[in-house]
């Protein structure tokens, strides 16, 4: 290629100079991409000819490999020349997207992405470089030096129209010094130079706050999950409650976020945020979500957050329809599909209206939101949805009903609210939303009356306005309905300061000029004024604006004196706790009241309905989302119509092996029309995650205890179950679902299994099978088999396999009760669930290794001469027993019995013992020493013997030539004889291969199914 002489059989005289050329000068191609990257994107893109032929044969490829392989290489390396950088906002260090970066004569310009970083290819040379955004002012930066092989960065801060530079006489012109990139010195072999712009004399930025880390789409309960976990981690500052439900029985969930939640503190305002109002419009439900991320990990830290959290009650309503959005599809741009609500109707053309009749009858959503409205006195909201990019504010309609512009009363404030959004998204502000879609749409500073768009009626944020005190917009986002999950982040970045300028709005505060002065325009009435400024002590008064003229309200704000000594330092991380420690927990906890304490120590519970399988599969998933260091969610295989069948496990390293923890086994769903098992379990998953890190019960259990919940062992069963059929004759036969069961119970490890089931109200223990008549406990307790006896349990396989007590707890005398009887169910049995993680850590437990100290795996370990549990990894074993003394009996292979008598006590943890094994040095037994001393002399005898033997059969061999003949006429009966003896032994080797020791076809795990 460097010849420049390709020599291609096509034009064997055609010729490159260096081996370029320019595109057209070669010829000419219409709707090529190289060009269309360098205008519409910021990527400069060339097109390389590799080879004269289009498809080599195989043989050429290591050719073709060796001759481009160093330019591939060497082309990769140009990305690291010309300059570099971020641009952030001066005030609070926002990165700053869609800022064109302009250098001087040259025609083309790139803009900064998603974080504000820009990269820009330039050759060595001088260069002057300016920053633009609307809204900001420029920055220009003259003389910068890029050299060869490497980038200079080159930083810019852009201050908001109408920001003044807090230093006096500051010189107008931007200033670039060197500086280390990102703050720190340049290390050797770095690739770029630095320099920061920014005005002269500002002050250098506060800490970014922290941004949301996780972006995704949040199905209903992910979402429900996701809101419960920040309503438990801050509870000084949320509360999470429900105004009522959807079509389909889903709970219409509001965040409130305030310094005092659950409180109306009288002078301050009230503020709603409401998403998905079109179930796929889902953008607002994204970034509410991740605004109350934001807003709940930045109170304390950020002023700006903090400030608002103190002086606003905020709440945020991510999704008013739910069911809508579970239709929605990815990807989805224009479509309709999920917009409407469950009943099939537009909840934005619900409303009562003051021009139309609305003939659609009111739905459960728009009912709810209705009440709520009425409930709480609401100032400043907004609607958010999604398809263009735009603020539309009042009237939605006219008494024409034709596209018009239709004005408020409060037209200019309507305005004047919907600009401070506009203004904080940089893309919606430029008025040109969807040029793709709408190619001659545009809006005029990115707002717009919604009537001047086209009519609405029955929308929402007239009856807002016209019905109660509360001024409402209406925004849309984006272009796309239901955008790609990858996209999420950008809408964050683009709404983020939005979100946050709409919510000052409520109080929309003024700011003093250079001199101290301000003005403010009120109607008149009296009012309270608070005067603030960082550093300051705040200060708030009354006063009256007259009929006519102004009213002069003069502050003196006086400085705030920093403590000395004082400190942020958090406590110190909390320790594991030691052996003494968890032994007086346990103890606490197995008292009278030790589980009622915990439990007012605890989260609420949520709200309760059955969810069918896929809603079950998104509520594990959503578990493992929210809560990724406590659980490990897999798969243990497939139902017959294969729908998966989870085991979610919980605990402080879910992805480490922990021996020396006790295991616990729940498992609910066995019989697919009982399915309150399975609803108990999943809330209780929920319980624990939630609560880990809040209550210290609770995180010392988990720390303590390695929980794996099964909650649907037959999920196609609980398809076909319908509620409120409280009895069933049908019995099913899951034989997938059982091999995935047995496969985990065989696994070993468990110390404790508990199975929920439903059609009684009673725990039973083993044995399911017919077995010798025992004493049955009272209070709900009783031998399985007295109840319904049968072969083939879990809880009997579970025993005798995996060496695993099992109890199954019949919860309810129906087997599938009305879904408004499960908070009741819960409330009857999450102390009992909570109890067997107490009771998995009583018994005995130990460690066996030898007097090495190597630990012995695979070791039995005998339990008053009948139960059998074995050592796992580490040597580590741990049984559940009755209060009381017990023997217990190690055996290992090659070491010598021992034995041990041990005391269990009702309200401890068990007591960890040792077991050391000594070397089994008998035989038969004798003393090894004599015993091998013994077989010594007994081989030096026979060895003799049969050197006599052989040479006396040696002699004779000479004289009966014969004898060996007569032997080998017999070979082929000999062969015969032994190749049918190894075909019986084969034979019946394989006959005992996979042979049940139980008495009937029917001994299969749950084979029949109460």
């Amino acid at each position: 290629m460097r010849t420049g002489e390709p020599k291609c059989p096509d034009d064997p005289t055609e010729t490159f100079k260096g081996g370029i050329t320019n595109g057209a000068k070669w010829y000419d191609v219409s709707g090529g991409m190289q060009d269309y990257n360098y205008l519409k994107g910021n990527c400069l893109e060339i097109t390389m000819e590799l080879s004269c032929c289009k498809h080599p044969p195989a043989a050429r490829l290591r050719t073709e490999w060796d001759n481009n392989r160093e330019a591939l290489l060497a082309y990769m390396e140009q990305v690291h020349i010309g300059v570099r950088g971020y641009v952030r906002e001066a005030e609070n260090g926002t990165a700053l997207s869609d800022v064109r970066i302009a250098v001087a004569g040259i025609n083309h310009n790139v803009t900064t992405g998603s974080f504000g970083d820009y990269y820009r290819l330039l050759l060595p040379g001088t260069y002057n470089i300016t920053a633009s955004l609307t809204g900001f002012q420029p920055m220009a930066v003259a003389g910068v030096q890029v050299v060869e092989g490497k980038a200079t960065e080159l930083n810019f801060t852009l201050a908001a129209v109408g920001e003044e530079s807090t230093t006096p006489n500051a010189p107008s012109t931007p200033t670039a010094a060197p500086t280390s990139s990102r703050g720190s010195s340049e290390t050797p072999g770095s690739n770029a130079s630095s320099v920061s712009v920014a005005p002269a004399a500002t002050p250098p930025a506060p800490p970014l706050p922290v941004q949301p880390q996780e972006f995704r789409h949040h199905h209903y309960n992910d979402m429900e999950l996701f809101l419960r976990r920040y309503s438990t981690e801050y509870p000084h500052i949320t509360r999470l409650y429900s105004i009522g439900r959807s079509v389909q029985n889903r709970d219409l969930y509001v965040m409130e976020i305030s310094d005092h939640p659950g409180e109306h503190e009288q002078g301050e305002p009230e503020f709603k945020y409401i998403g998905n109002m079109h179930g796929n419009e889902v953008v607002g439900r994204e970034v509410l979500l991740n605004l109350i991320e934001y807003l709940c990990r930045n109170y304390g830290s950020d002023p700006e957050v903090t400030q608002l959290i103190n002086t606003t009650r905020i709440h945020i309503m991510p999704s008013m329809n739910p069911d809508g959005y579970e239709l929605g599809q990815e990807g989805d741009v224009k479509g309709y599909l999920g917009r409407n609500n469950s009943n099939n109707f537009d909840l934005n053309r619900n409303f009562p209206d003051q021009f139309a009749s609305i003939p659609d009858p009111q739905q459960p959503e728009t009912i709810a939101v209705m009440n709520w409205l009425r409930q709480y006195p609401f100032v400043l909201s907004a609607n958010l949805h999604g398809g263009s990019l735009v603020v539309n504010y009042p009237f939605d309609d006219n008494a024409k009903g034709i596209k018009a512009y239709s004005k408020s009363p409060d037209d200019a404030v309507f305005r004047m609210v919907s600009l401070a959004y506009s203004q904080g998204n940089p893309v919606m502000h430029k008025g040109i939303p969807c040029p793709h879609l709408y190619p001659g749409e545009f809006f005029k500073d990115g707002i717009t009356n919604g009537a001047g768009w086209y009519s609405v009626p029955g929308g929402m944020q007239d009856w807002n306005y016209l019905y109660t005190n509360c001024f409402e917009v209406t925004i849309e986002l984006g272009c796309e309905k239901y955008p790609f999950a990858k996209d999420l982040p950008m809408y964050w970045e683009q709404n983020r300061r939005a979100l946050l300028q709409f919510i000052h709005q409520v109080d929309h505060p003024v700011t003093t000029s250079k001199g101290g002065d301000y003005w403010r325009l009120l109607v008149p009435g009296t009012y309270q004024l608070t005067a603030s400024a960082r550093g300051y002590t705040p200060v708030s008064v009354y006063a009256t604006v007259p009929e006519e003229g102004v009213e002069v309200v003069d502050f003196r704000l006086t400085r705030v004196r920093s403590e000395e000594g004082t400190g942020a330092n958090g406590s110190p991380p909390t320790q594991d706790p030691t052996e003494e420690e968890f032994q007086h927990f346990i103890k606490e906890l197995s008292s009278e009241r030790g589980l009622e304490d915990l439990l007012k120590s605890t989260a609420p519970h949520s709200s309760f309905r059955y969810r069918p399988y896929i809603e079950l599969s998104e509520f594990l998933r959503g578990l493992t989302y929210n809560f990724p260091k406590i659980t490990h969610l897999q798969s243990l295989g497939q139902s017959v119509e294969y729908r998966t069948i989870w085991a979610l496990e919980i605990s402080n390293k879910p992805d480490e092996q922990e021996p020396d923890e006790p295991k616990i086994r729940f498992v609910g769903g066995i019989h697919g029309n009982a399915p309150v098992g399975t609803e108990l379990l999943l809330e209780f998953a929920a319980f624990l995650c939630i609560n880990y890190g809040k209550s210290p019960a609770v995180t010392k259990l988990i720390n303590k205890t390695r929980i794996v919940i099964l909650p649907l062992v037959n999920p196609d069963g609980r398809e076909l179950a319908q509620e409120k059929h409280c009895s069933s004759s049908r019995f099913m036969d899951v034989q997938p679902e059982t091999e995935a069961v047995m496969k985990l119970i065989q696994t070993k490890g468990f110390t404790l299994s508990v199975a929920l089931d439903g059609g009684s109200l009673l725990a039973t223990y083993p044995y399911n099978k017919p077995v010798q008549p025992v004493e049955n406990i009272p209070g709900g307790v009783l031998r399985a088999a007295e109840w319904h006896s049968h072969m083939g349990s879990m809880k009997d396989f579970s025993v005798d396999f995996g060496h695993c007590p099992e109890i199954t707890v019949y919860t309810s005398c129906c087997l599938f009760p009305a879904a408004d009887q499960l908070s009741r169910l819960w409330e009857e049995n999450r102390k009992s669930l909570i109890s067997m993680l107490v009771e998995v850590h009583k018994g005995v437990r130990g460690v066996v290794k030898d007097k090495s100290g190597r630990p012995i795996v695979g070791a039995m370990i005998v339990l008053n001469g009948g139960v059998r549990v074995f050592t796992s990894e580490g040597g580590y074993f741990h049984a559940l027993l009755a209060p009381g003394s017990h023997n217990i009996e190690a055996v290992a292979e090659g070491y010598q019995q021992q034995r041990q008598e041990v005391f269990v006590s009702s309200y401890e943890a068990a007591s960890s013992i040792i077991i050391e094994f000594d070397m089994d040095n008998r035989v038969f037994g004798l003393p090894r020493e004599f015993v091998v001393a013994t077989a010594a002399a007994s081989m030096t005898a026979l060895v003799i013997t049969a050197c006599i033997i052989w040479c006396v059969c040696a002699a004779k061999s000479t004289q009966q030539k014969d004898g060996f003949h007569r032997l080998r006429q017999h070979r082929d009966d000999y062969d015969d004889e032994i190749r049918l003896t190894s075909m019986g032994s084969k034979k019946s080797l394989l006959s005992h291969e996979f042979q049940d020791d139980s008495e009937s076809e029917e001994d299969t795990l749950y084979a029949n199914k109460l």
